[in-house]
């Protein structure tokens, strides 16, 4: 490290001492060998569970999903300027943003973290089986994309408006780019990895939902109060909150990265790490302004020193991935 950065560093976590009593490091950290937790998920009585095996496999090929790659652009293209495509906070998501700030629709977006279970009202798009548009000024439909994930289309405009006609003409023109999605140059990572090296072969787990950007998970059987119960997100953030958190959040450095770290009611604690600090990249805003944006852990759970230890193997694994 140059002696520039060094002295940076220190005048950093300075500030962090004049302000919230510290600047914890948090960088060391023993690693078991062995662990693989996919082989080690558990249904509700604690047995392996293949079913649930078979469910991250899903999420694999869902990370290999480009989320954009879904939306029509000729459709969007029809109801104003495309300013910006890409991804939203969430890394399994993308949102398309449109110039005129006044139209019906000013922004579109899709998720891939929905679950393919339907009222009774439902209508088609294409081949495919999905719901009726509801919504005002808010538009959503989901149509159905295999026995485990859906996707969600929403469509937002100005207040008094209703952009459901708007989503449904883009939405049965995206029907078609399910049956073969565009696929991202790079794989979004698992977040579950880091588990293999955090605990031991022996450990059970249980790991819940479609979110291919999240690991949620539990040690062992889910408790009725969540005790056991630890949800890591990698999403984007601006890069101006790793410069200026939170002035209730303790200031971190986490495995070599600034971090923030707030906690709350019932043991609750949550860290934020900024972990593609060195890798910004550029993305417009709602204002039409430019904004540089990184990737981003967040871990939250019961027990700071439990979250800091999970948000220090999570970053380690995903930085070395």
């Amino acid at each position: 490290m140059s002696t520039r950065r060094t002295i940076a560093a220190g005048a950093w976590c300075l500030a962090a001492v004049l302000l919230l009593s510290g600047c914890l490091r948090t960088d060391g950290l023993a690693t078991p060998e062995g662990a693989r937790y996919r082989g080690s998920l558990v249904d509700s009585n604690g047995k392996p569970d293949p079913a649930l095996i078979t469910a991250l496999s899903e999420k694999d090929a869902a990370r290999r999903i480009d989320p954009c790659s879904v939306i029509d652009m000729t459709a969007v293209s029809a109801l104003g300027n495309v300013t910006y495509a890409g991804p939203q906070q969430s890394l399994g998501d993308c949102e398309v943003l449109l110039s005129d700030r006044t139209g019906p629709v000013v922004s579109l977006s899709v998720s891939m973290s929905t679950m393919p279970v339907f009222p009774s009202n439902t209508t088609t798009y294409g081949t495919r089986v999905g719901t009726v548009p509801t919504g005002d000024n808010l538009c959503s439909i989901t149509v159905a994309y295999n026995e485990e994930r859906a996707f969600q289309y929403f469509a937002s405009g100005v207040v008094g408006s209703n952009p459901c006609a708007e989503l449904r003409a883009v939405v049965e023109a995206s029907a078609p780019l399910l049956d073969r999605p565009g696929q991202r140059k790079t794989p979004l990572k698992d977040p579950c990895s880091f588990l293999d090296t955090l605990y031991p072969a022996e450990q059970t787990l249980s790991v819940i939902g479609l979110n291919p950007s999240t690991c949620d998970y539990s040690l062992g059987v889910r408790t009725r109060a969540d005790r056991n119960r630890y949800v890591v997100n990698t999403i984007t953030m601006s890069r101006v909150i790793a410069d200026a958190p939170p002035l209730s959040a303790r200031q971190l450095q986490l495995a070599g990265i600034p971090a923030y770290e707030s906690s709350g009611s019932e043991d609750r604690c949550e860290v934020t790490a900024f972990v593609g600090i060195d890798k910004p990249f550029t993305r417009i805003g709602w204002d039409g302004k430019s904004d540089t944006y990184v990737e981003v852990i967040t871990v939250h759970g019961h027990g700071c020193a439990t979250i800091r230890e999970i948000a220090v193997a999570a970053v380690k694994t995903y930085r070395a991935a």
